[in-house]
């Protein structure tokens, strides 16, 4: 299924915006750019391909739309690509560049429906037969500090973290906002307006558990409290951005992922949201991460018996359609097996990513482990994470090139803790303080060094 393109000026977002989801709301998938405030070559790239892809071309026009160098820009690629075009009248006259083409009259702006011809004629193009009650979710990449959503929510885990910190120095700095202000105990909710310091207008703060105790439930438990927060305290939210949680601080990025949209689930079972709400985003600033995890979901996530009736690809990659429960929905959240995982201690000095995604947990996920590792700078908290996950790890895998003492103090623990422990490094250097290592000299090598490692645990029943 493709999707419906919207071509506006960034004068009329707010009526782009809700025309998307009328749109959505018909069973159309559609796209937007929502970032035209900071234009780039690749941003006019991601433009072309999505213009490329779609269906139906729509056009808002406006006099500020006509002004507009870059709708003038996308209509004409459109027109080259052959596209259709459904133009609608905002404001001011029907352009007479698309004299020829019967335009809708949305003229009452926010109040304004649009006809059944119209919607349908969209629906044909797109291939639909109907709508999906439920709620929109996309993965973008992007900078949550910048987004422009309704409201962002952040995690507060005793302490700001990661993106929460990046938020929290905005609002602090820029605002007066103090940190006892954002600070919420678990399962309470700070919301505070930003004045202009972020993307969004306002931040939810989400009080969570501590990292040292931020697990896969504590994920879902996140995704559920930040609806049910929105719903509390902002229930005229119509669009929420947040980024996801768990991956950087030791949890698989897959399944911190699953997790994450359960809790969404959860709070949509029993109505916990509020009733404008339309799409969530997924807000990830490391590219690779966003491409890995989509190509999971389209893979793998969405075929899985418990969310295949309820989340579905809507439109183009990294976008889905969260659906409504139909009829009665269960008193309590369904419980989760938790898989079991594998722990992986890497320096920080030295950038190993090839080597962990490809070499090492592509084997550990071949063979049904999670496959986690903390990512940002430990901190006390932290390592008192790294080791509540090693504590429960069917294995640790460690790899000693450049160690530091972080390094050595996370093996030393697995190693007093009974776990078994796979010692790697990159080359055929003397072994560090002691310890035998298996060298590898490539990526390929690494991979078939932990398959054949894994293998042997498994023959002889420590898995």
């Amino acid at each position: 299924m493709s999707h419906v393109f919207i071509s506006y000026s960034k004068q009329n977002i707010d009526f782009a915006r809700y025309l998307r989801a009328v749109l959505e709301a018909e069973g159309c998938p559609v796209w937007m750019d929502e970032v035209r405030l900071q234009p780039s070559a690749r941003w006019w790239k991601e433009i072309e391909e999505s213009i490329s892809a779609c269906t139906a071309f729509v056009v808002i026009m406006s006099p500020e739309a006509a002004e507009s160098d870059w709708v003038e820009r996308e209509i004409l690629l459109a027109e080259k690509l052959k596209r259709p075009l459904f133009p609608v009248l905002l404001a001011g006259e029907a352009w007479s560049r698309l004299a020829n083409i019967q335009f809708e009259d949305m003229r009452e702006g926010l109040h304004a429906k649009p006809s059944a011809h119209f919607v349908e004629g969209l629906q044909r193009k797109a291939g639909l037969g109907g709508a999906a009650a439920g709620i929109t979710l996309e993965l973008r990449h992007g900078d949550i500090t910048e987004y422009p959503a309704d409201v962002i929510a952040l995690k507060f885990s005793a302490s700001h973290n990661g993106a929460a910190m990046a938020v929290a120095h905005r609002l602090t700095t820029q605002t007066g906002i103090t940190l006892d202000q954002i600070s919420p105990a678990r399962g309470e909710f700070a919301l505070v307006p930003s004045l202009g310091s972020l993307g969004a207008p306002a931040a939810l703060y989400v009080g969570s558990a501590r990292l040292r105790d931020f697990g896969y439930e504590a994920v879902r438990e996140l995704g559920y409290n930040t609806l049910r927060g929105l719903a509390m305290h902002a229930p005229e939210t119509r669009q929420l951005a947040m980024t996801l949680n768990g991956p950087g601080t030791s949890l698989d990025e897959n399944e911190a992922t699953l997790y994450q949209v359960r809790g969404y689930l959860d709070a949509l079972d029993v109505g916990h949201f509020p009733p404008t709400l339309e799409r969530i985003t997924l807000v990830e600033r490391d590219e690779g991460r966003l491409n890995r995890i989509r190509a999971y979901i389209s893979e793998q996530a969405l075929q899985q018996a418990e969310f295949s009736p309820r989340w579905k690809a809507f439109g183009e990659p990294g976008h889905y359609r969260l659906l409504l429960p139909q009829g009665s929905a269960p008193a309590d959240p369904t419980p989760v097996q938790v898989k079991p995982h594998a722990f992986v201690v890497l320096p920080q000095s030295v950038n190993l990513e090839d080597q962990f995604f490809y070499g090492i947990q592509s084997p550990i996920h071949a063979r049904g482990l999670l496959c986690e590792r903390i990512e940002d700078t430990l901190t006390d908290e932290l390592i008192e994470q790294a080791k509540t996950r090693i504590s429960s790890a069917r294995l640790v895998v460690a790899d000693l090139t450049k160690a530091d003492p972080l390094v050595y103090l996370q093996v030393g623990y697995a190693m007093g803790s009974g776990r078994p422990v796979i010692l790697i490094q990159q080359d055929d250097l003397t072994a560090r303080m002691g310890i035998a290592t298996q060298s590898y000299a490539s990526i390929k090598g690494l991979e078939k060094l932990i398959s054949r490692e894994l293998d042997s645990l498994m023959e002889k029943g420590l898995l």
